[in-house]
């Protein structure tokens, strides 16, 4: 039980949000959120107004999807020794990238092109697994860190912080 550990640390968002590893992750995280439901309400719906098939917008959902699912499998291992750090930083440059070809942007002048866009797509199925994966054990491991605990020394803690972490998922 808990009770049995005074010198625990209370989990509340306030003392995950004073640890500033475990807020980059979070930040990440809700990149990862933002980028899905951008996709799905906004994104979808301007590629209609441009004149794009609805059909199409299934394919890139397709297109997404596809790499998306062989990524989250083969992820975990393949980048098993590199630094968690490194990966969402580099995930989040890339999904930025993926988000200029998904656009299409104006603003950078680039012209509306079905390849650009699917390109973007394809690009974002291969970033978001690295977001979605190692940002929920970075911000646990930084939150440990921080306060000088290890993990799997008291369980009841060890579910407590998954489950407030857990949580945002649901929240976004």
């Amino acid at each position: 039980m808990l009770k049995d550990y005074p010198n625990l640390p209370k989990v509340g968002w306030l003392s995950i949000l004073k640890v500033r590893s475990s807020v980059f992750a979070v930040f990440a995280f809700f990149t990862t959120i933002f980028s899905t439901n951008f996709y799905a309400g906004f994104l979808a719906s301007y590629f209609l107004k441009k004149g794009c098939p609805s059909s199409y917008i299934g394919i890139f959902a397709f297109v997404f999807m596809v790499p998306y699912m062989i990524c989250c499998s083969v992820f975990p291992s393949l980048f098993e020794n590199i630094s968690r750090k490194f990966l969402i930083s580099f995930a989040i440059f890339g999904l930025g990238i993926a988000f200029i070809f998904q656009g299409p942007s104006e603003l950078l002048y680039l012209p509306y092109s079905y390849g650009l866009m699917g390109l973007g797509f394809v690009l974002h199925g291969i970033m978001e697994p690295i977001l979605l994966l190692f940002t929920y054990p970075e911000a646990i491991e930084q939150y440990y860190y921080h306060h000088g605990i290890r993990e799997g020394e008291n369980p009841d803690f060890d579910n407590l912080i998954s489950n407030k972490f857990g949580s945002l998922n649901a929240f976004l």
